[in-house]
């Protein structure tokens, strides 16, 4: 699998410039976007409770990162110590009774003047279809990206600045490299899940377009 099209820090950054600042990332899984943010700051502070995940983002070897296990609703770092605070397509992961205490804790970290950002995925797109038709990849998160969106929206100390439309291009070389990449429950089981599969790649081109939106915010005093 290759993403041929990933636009998200060239538009986060046309809004939200990076360049000397300090930011904190949540969620940072294997560490793809903490690359890319660590090269528009000053420094980069990165979190995530996967031990394993983040094992494989220290091996990226980033100058100006540091990685921490530690949950979005503990962080355990001094109040407003960041200029923004950027939560990577893992603010839905969180379980919705502690999103406000999530944002929260984002508010507390984040400089007054700074930004809060979050950079969800949408339910649009072709990426979206194969993941609720095969439960691929993360499979059905409907109820977990509403609720995220409106944990972010409803929070009394969240601005709401600008929301942007987004999308990630991925491309398969062929049906094994979706099932590698993607992890489907469905197709494989028998023949005629797999030639459906096949049949929605072939449709597609192999091309699946996955929608994002980047939600920006202030902080109110």
């Amino acid at each position: 699998m290759q993403r041929i099209k990933d636009d998200f820090i060239k538009t986060l950054t046309r809004f939200v410039p990076l360049t000397g600042k300090m930011v904190l990332e949540v969620g940072c899984g294997t560490g793809y976007y903490s690359e890319q943010i660590a090269r528009e700051c000053k420094g980069l502070t990165a979190i995530d409770p996967d031990r394993s995940m983040l094992s494989i983002a220290r091996c990226l070897d980033i100058p100006n990162a540091l990685f921490f296990d530690r949950s979005a609703v503990a962080t355990r770092f001094t109040s407003g110590r960041f200029d923004a605070t950027v939560a990577t397509l893992s603010f839905h992961h969180i379980e919705r009774s502690l999103m406000p205490q999530a944002l929260d804790e984002a508010v507390r970290v984040t400089h007054p003047a700074g930004r809060i950002v979050a950079f969800e995925p949408a339910t649009r797109g072709s990426f979206f279809e194969a993941e609720i038709l095969f439960d691929a990849c993360d499979g059905d998160e409907r109820k977990a990206k509403d609720d995220a969106l409106r944990a972010l929206h409803s929070h009394p100390r969240l601005r709401s600045l600008i929301s942007l439309g987004d999308q990630t291009v991925f491309k398969f070389d062929d049906v094994e490299d979706f099932k590698r990449s993607m992890a489907p429950r469905v197709p494989g089981r028998t023949l005629k899940n797999t030639d459906r599969l096949e049949g929605f790649l072939r449709a597609h081109d192999y091309t699946l377009m996955a929608s994002r939106s980047i939600e920006i915010f202030s902080i109110r005093a």
